[in-house]
Formats: C-alpha cells, sequence, structure tokens
C-alpha cells in the first residue's frame, strides 16, 4: 500500500511541477505581446524556446491524463507555433526577366571576447559574398581580415562606439554615419550600384533593451525604420537589432517596405551560440534570432542560412537575392 500511494503522490508532485512549468511559461507567452514593456519585450524574444519547453511538458501531461494542465500547456503551445510556422510560407516574389543576384554576409564579431578572425577569413573566402555587413568590429580585426578583402574595394567604415564596416563589391555611390543615442550606436546608410539599378542599404547596430537601453533600442527601430520607409526600392536593412522578429517592436518595419529574409526559410536563431560558452568546446545552439536582412518586395530571396559558428555568440547570417533590372 505504501509503494501505491508513493507512486500515486510523485505522480501529483510530477503533475503540479509541470503544470506551475507550463503555467508560467504560458503567461510569459502572452506577456510578450504587450508593447512597450521592457520585461514584455524581454519574453516576447523566447518564442523558440518555449515550443521546444512546452512541447517537452505536453507529453507527460497527456501521458498522466491532466485535462487543465494539457489545456493551460497547449494554449501556449499553439500560440508560439503560430508565428515560427508561418515563418515558412514562402512570400510572393516577382521574378523579371532581367535579375541581378546580390549575395550579403552579415555578422556580429563580439570582438570584445573573440579573437578567432581567422574563422570569418575563411567563411569570406568560402562564401565570397558581394557585400559583408560587420557589426561590433574593431581595427584590430579589420587590419587582420585585409587578406580576404581584396576583392572588396569599396569600404564604409564607423568604428567609433561598437563599430561597423561595409565592403562591397559594388561600387558604393553614396555613403553616410549617423549616430544615434547615450551609447552613441553608429549606423551607415548606403548606396550601391548594382548593374542598372541602386540598392539602398542600413547597417545597423541598436543598443540592447536593458533597463537603461530599452527606450532608447525602440527609438532608434522606429527611427531605422523611419529612414527605411523614405529610400527608395530596392532597399535592405541589415544587422543586429538586439530584437526578434516576435517583438511588438520589430512589426513596425512591415510599414516600411521591408520583409523578414527568414520568411519561407523557418526560424534561424543567432544568438547566444559562442562555442565554449556554457562547457567548454561544446557549440550550444542559439535559440533567439536577432541577426537580421530585411529587404524590399522586389528583392527576392533566393537562399538564406545562418552558421557556422566562428566563436562569437553570433552566428553569420548568409542571404543571396535578386533584384529586378
Amino acid at each position: 500500500m505504501s509503494k501505491v500511494r508513493a507512486a500515486v503522490t510523485l505522480k501529483k508532485i510530477t503533475s503540479v511541477s509541470l503544470i506551475t512549468l507550463g503555467t508560467i511559461v504560458t503567461s510569459a507567452t502572452l506577456a510578450g505581446f504587450v508593447p512597450n514593456q521592457q520585461l514584455c519585450d524581454i519574453a516576447s524574444q523566447f518564442r523558440l524556446l518555449y515550443v521546444i519547453v512546452l512541447g517537452l511538458i505536453l507529453v507527460p501531461l497527456i501521458a498522466v491524463r491532466s485535462v487543465v494542465g494539457t489545456a493551460i500547456v497547449a494554449i501556449g503551445f499553439v500560440i508560439n507555433s503560430v508565428p515560427i510556422i508561418l515563418l515558412s510560407i514562402k512570400p510572393s516574389c516577382e521574378h523579371p526577366n532581367k535579375m541581378q543576384t546580390v549575395t550579403l554576409l552579415n555578422y556580429n564579431s563580439e570582438f570584445q571576447a573573440n579573437n578567432r578572425v581567422d574563422l570569418l577569413r575563411q567563411e569570406i573566402d568560402k562564401k565570397r559574398p558581394d557585400v559583408i555587413a560587420l557589426v561590433e568590429i574593431n581595427q584590430d580585426w579589420l587590419d587582420k581580415l585585409q587578406p580576404s578583402l581584396k576583392e572588396y574595394p569599396h569600404q564604409t567604415l564607423a568604428l567609433d562606439g561598437p563599430g561597423l564596416a561595409l565592403f562591397s563589391k559594388f561600387p558604393v555611390k553614396k555613403a553616410e554615419i549617423k549616430h544615434f543615442g547615450k551609447t552613441n550606436h553608429p549606423r551607415i546608410l548606403a548606396t550601391l550600384a548594382v548593374g542598372s539599378k541602386q540598392l539602398n542599404l542600413i547597417v545597423a547596430h541598436p543598443t540592447t533593451p536593458k533597463v537603461s537601453g530599452f527606450a532608447e533600442r525602440n527609438q532608434e527601430l522606429k527611427l531605422i525604420s523611419d529612414e527605411a520607409k523614405a529610400l527608395a526600392s530596392p532597399k535592405m536593412v541589415v544587422g543586429d537589432f538586439n530584437c526578434t522578429q516576435f517583438s511588438p517592436a520589430f512589426k513596425q518595419f512591415a510599414t516600411a517596405g521591408l520583409h523578414d529574409s527568414s520568411q519561407g526559410f523557418g526560424p534561424q536563431p543567432t544568438w547566444p551560440a559562442r562555442t565554449g560558452r556554457v562547457i567548454p568546446n561544446t557549440f550550444i545552439p542559439p535559440v533567439v534570432p536577432i541577426d537580421h536582412v530585411l529587404v524590399s518586395g522586389d528583392v527576392c530571396v533566393k537562399k538564406r542560412e545562418v552558421g557556422p559558428p566562428l566563436q562569437s555568440d553570433h552566428l553569420p547570417v548568409f542571404v543571396a537575392a535578386s533584384l529586378p533590372q
């Protein structure tokens, strides 16, 4: 009889624990839809992780026939799954007879804690992208990258603050460096001559949404959105936004005529990813997609992939897109 009671007690404890955890995660899920609140915004960034956790909780709750627990967790699981599933739907894209392909590599080097310049050089030499956008970059990294940058005669550098760099095989017709906020974050606005078209490009790195930086990040995202809206198409906005596409603050880019290049390719998380950060010599897959390439509607994204890990806490993003000529 004691063994039966012990089994029943263990079942109840397990059920209550799973329901409690599921309720917390589901509550965080719902909180993530509340705009302009710092904690709610942070909660919105982890939808991929919520799906994994809720999925793992849902199975044992169904097994123990917990109706209330299953309902709570199922609601959270569905709410998080829908935007992730929608990312797998390919957007409609016109394909004129004449198209110009552009390849772009977007990467946050985390130079403050990462000295593996050689890994980025290998990636550049392998991919040979037409355009390279680097975030968190300094002069030491640029000096060591030079052997892999011989094919990029056009460059724009903003090395104050966290540092930005733009390298292009295409001529840069115009480039401007602007700054924003207490952290003096730079951003690059450039116009590239791509075939018969001019590609307008913004490279940006808004501050992290900590308590002191949350409002500033949102203000800069709004500013970038407004700047992009004023630009002629085709256009791209590239960088580490410190914000996922699941955040309410991200939605405003749709009003600028831009869409997420990961649309049609599914979720592609990029952070936190540095090998050995948690377990020595072990790569932990990231769960938060904060590194972005946004494109205007006339730009057809043919390929988008993230990785490999280059020792930074961010994975690189590689995009191949075609522009009408």
